[in-house]
């Protein structure tokens, strides 16, 4: 780093003590954690460089919009911490009012919660695609998939299954983020 005058922005998934140590002694200009936004990446970089910040044209594009279909308020506050800022975040609580909800507004992704109670272990997503020839990504959550949910959810638009366990922000952000972006 400083043999050759260049900053180093260091951008990682791993924030374990020993790394971000072995990191720092290398006094990188940055050090961004995944998952990270583009604003922050961008505004990094230019502080390394000693430069504004130069912000890209944006359209005036509306948020995306996610239909979060979930009874926990747990998992409610994580969804809406992770994505409130980037999207428009809607949450029905159960699936009678997440078919009203659709009928209302469009969605641009269902983010659903498969041991919600009136979920049917995906039987719920199923029926309410059929009924309403809904044909938009979901992304499932639960404590744990079987390989009958799998079954049970195949051909249905799922883009990715999510498990409730450690590091279960960074992935749910990482996969809404990949079909949203």
């Amino acid at each position: 780093v400083q043999r050759f005058g260049t900053p180093v922005v260091f951008l990682t998934a791993h924030t374990d003590k020993a790394t971000v140590a072995r990191a720092q002694s290398a006094k990188p200009a940055g050090y961004i954690v995944k998952p990270f936004n583009r604003e922050k990446l961008h505004e990094t970089i230019a502080a390394a460089l000693g430069v504004e910040p130069i912000v890209p044209e944006q359209k005036a594009k509306a948020k995306a919009s996610i239909l979060l279909v979930d009874d926990s308020n747990h998992t409610q506050a994580i969804s809406l911490s992770l994505l409130g800022r980037q999207y428009r975040v809607r949450i029905a609580t159960t699936w009678g009012r997440a078919k009203q909800m659709l009928n209302e507004t469009k969605v641009d992704l269902i983010v659903a919660n498969l041991d919600q109670t009136d979920a049917g272990r995906g039987q719920a997503l199923r029926t309410l695609r059929r009924e309403e020839k809904l044909k938009v990504p979901a992304i499932i959550m639960a404590d744990v998939i079987t390989p009958q949910d799998l079954q049970l959810l195949k051909g249905e638009n799922v883009a990715a299954f999510v498990v409730f366990a450690d590091g279960f922000e960074a992935k749910l952000a990482q996969e809404v983020e990949k079909l949203l972006e």
